[in-house]
């Protein structure tokens, strides 16, 4: 008798094993991690989501948001989530859940500079000048062009010297510096050269000789 009820106690004892083996198991199993970038396009800090544009996709992705997720910087260094806005580029690393994902961490990648355009020089002489609005020049060799200029527009002698743009006429020689823009050129900076100084030719002396007579007493007393 004692045998039958070892042998049920050591059943019991290896089912009770099992089961909190298969508990202890299932509580370590973690769920896989995927990553996806993308533009933000819509976060309030604070919020329940983050929505992002995909870099291969042009359908809004929403991540849900929880208090553990994390904010950081390709450094790993924390982001406040005050500093996150639309547009920026991320990188976001979530697990499903269901029809969910949810964001553990959101790594916010540095934005890309934009390449500075290449500026380009171009020489002549004013026709038309709008201050604000447009500049053409023509020069010896081509058509005239038209020069698109603004508020950041600078305009300078040769020695570099600001000049005020009352100050600038048609007929003025000029050095310009723009970018193309599409089918715009901008200017940049327009360098006004002075004018050539104009050299009088030397004045002409002419010499005068002025021949004086002068009567002496001898003849005064032949005339007598």
């Amino acid at each position: 008798m004692k045998t039958h009820w070892s042998a049920i106690a050591c059943a019991l004892g290896m089912v009770t094993f099992f089961n909190w083996s298969n508990i202890a198991l299932a509580q370590t199993v973690v769920a896989d991690v995927t990553t996806g970038s993308g533009i933000i396009t819509d976060y309030v800090p604070g919020g329940e989501a983050i929505i992002v544009r995909g870099e291969s996709s042009s359908t809004p992705i929403r991540y849900a948001l929880t208090e553990r997720t994390t904010f950081i910087d390709e450094t790993g260094a924390p982001v406040l989530a005050e500093k996150i806005t639309s547009g920026m580029p991320i990188t976001v690393h979530y697990v499903r859940d269901g029809d969910r994902m949810l964001a553990s961490r959101v790594v916010v990648r540095r934005t890309m500079s934009t390449p500075v355009a290449a500026s380009t020089t171009a020489g002549g002489v004013i026709t038309n000048f709008t201050p604000g609005a447009r500049l053409i020049v023509r020069s010896e060799t081509a058509e005239p062009l038209t020069y698109a200029v603004s508020g950041s527009t600078t305009y300078v002698d040769d020695a570099g010297t600001p000049i005020a743009v009352e100050r600038i006429a048609p007929g003025a020689p000029v050095t310009v510096h723009y970018v193309r823009e599409g089918d715009h050129l901008v200017a940049s900076r327009v360098i006004v050269a002075r004018p050539a100084a104009v050299v009088s030719p030397p004045p002409v002396i002419r010499q005068t000789t002025t021949t004086t007579t002068t009567k002496s007493d001898d003849d005064d007393d032949d005339n007598n």
